[in-house]
């Protein structure tokens, strides 16, 4: 009886033991995770001054970069330069300097939806 009463205690305690294990490594997916898309926020800051600061050295004034991360891991960049009269050969311009830069970060460009406008649209 005693022997019966044992055996069922230890696997009581052996599936307790099962259970907070997969729960921990769980919980541990998930920290590592989120570590990373902190990580990824960090480096896309460092890529938007990255492409920021080349746009101005390329001649093209003063500007604003936000960017949001969408569904699928695609960014959206939008690029506001403090110029009223952009015509399109400068909007591609731009967006080249911007393509060079993520490629310079080691992303791949697919993966980035870039907009270009000026201050003066925008209010």
């Amino acid at each position: 009886m005693k022997k019966k009463y044992l055996v069922k205690l230890g696997i009581f305690f052996s599936s307790i033991m099962i259970i907070f294990y997969v729960l921990f490594i769980n919980s541990i997916k998930e920290s590592i995770e989120d570590v990373n898309s902190l990580s990824e926020i960090f480096n896309y800051n460092d890529l938007i001054s990255y492409i920021g600061q080349n746009i101005q050295e390329e001649g093209y004034g003063k500007n604003s970069l936000d960017y949001t991360i969408l569904p699928g891991k695609k960014v959206e960049i939008v690029i506001k330069l403090a110029d009223k009269n952009i015509d399109e050969q400068r909007k591609i311009e731009v967006q080249q300097i911007a393509i060079d830069s993520i490629t310079a970060y080691n992303y791949d460009p697919q993966f980035f939806r870039i907009a270009i406008t000026n201050y003066a649209m925008m209010y």
